[in-house]
């Protein structure tokens, strides 16, 4: 997907992808669809291009590892600005060497 190549897969490995945006999706198990599918690629360049630049967008988009830390880090920032308020009332009353740790 990264390199902007079409792909056709089951559906049961087709995490974050949809069918016909940006891949083929074949129901699991079902081999004959996966070979017509990637025959139908093979044969309609137009549809295997589209796929593929939009599979390219859609790995820069949502599984790119710069995009991934920064979804990651917004979640830590979110969680260590609201601290609860059980444990920020706990630690202002616990002495200041076991708060730091």
């Amino acid at each position: 997907m990264a390199a902007g190549k079409p792909i056709a897969c089951f559906a049961g490995s087709a995490k974050g992808v949809r069918h016909l945006h940006d891949s083929f999706i074949v129901p699991n198990h079902d081999w004959e669809a996966l070979g017509k599918g990637i025959i139908t690629l093979l044969k309609d360049r137009a549809l295997a291009a589209k796929l593929g630049a939009n599979a390219r967008a859609t790995v820069l988009a949502n599984f790119d590892w710069r995009q991934i830390c920064a979804k990651i880090e917004c979640i830590y920032d979110r969680l260590l600005a609201a601290p609860t308020e059980a444990a920020s009332t706990q630690n202002q009353s616990a002495p200041f060497a076991t708060r730091v740790r």
